[in-house]
C-alpha cells in the first residue's frame, strides 16, 4: 500500500491534530497573559531594539555605550572596514569555521569557550 510522504501529509486542510495543536498554543497564551499579564512589555522595544546605524564611517563612543548598557541591540557603521579587507577577513573566517569551527568564543562562568 502507499504510504504518503510528509510533504504529502501536509499539503491540503489542517488536520484536526495541527488545529488542536493551535488551540493549545492559543489557549496557552491566553492562560499566561491572565496569570502572568502584560505579555507584550517583556518585549523589546526602542530604545532597546534599536539598530544604531552609521553610514559615515565612524564609531562614536556615544553609540557604544548606548549599545554596552543595552540600550541598542546592534551597531551597524556602514565603511568602517575598508570594503576588500572585510571581504578577506570574511573568507578567512568562514575557512577557519570550516576546519574546526572554533571561530567563536562564549562567555561563561569558567572564562571564554569555543
Amino acid at each position: 500500500s502507499h504510504h504518503p510522504t510528509t510533504s504529502q501529509k501536509m499539503k491540503g486542510p489542517p488536520s484536526s491534530s495541527s488545529t488542536t495543536n493551535t488551540t493549545a498554543i492559543r489557549h496557552l497564551f491566553t492562560l499566561l497573559e491572565t496569570k502572568f499579564g502584560n505579555l507584550p512589555s517583556l518585549l523589546d522595544k526602542p530604545p532597546q531594539s534599536d539598530i544604531i546605524t552609521r553610514t559615515d564611517g565612524l564609531l562614536r563612543s556615544s553609540d557604544l555605550l548606548r549599545l554596552t548598557s543595552h540600550n541598542a541591540t546592534a551597531l551597524h557603521i556602514q565603511n568602517f572596514y575598508h570594503v576588500e579587507e572585510s571581504k578577506k577577513l570574511g573568507k578567512q573566517l568562514a575557512l577557519e569555521a570550516r576546519k574546526s569551527g572554533k571561530n567563536w568564543k562564549v562567555s561563561t562562568s569558567r572564562g571564554l569557550e569555543s
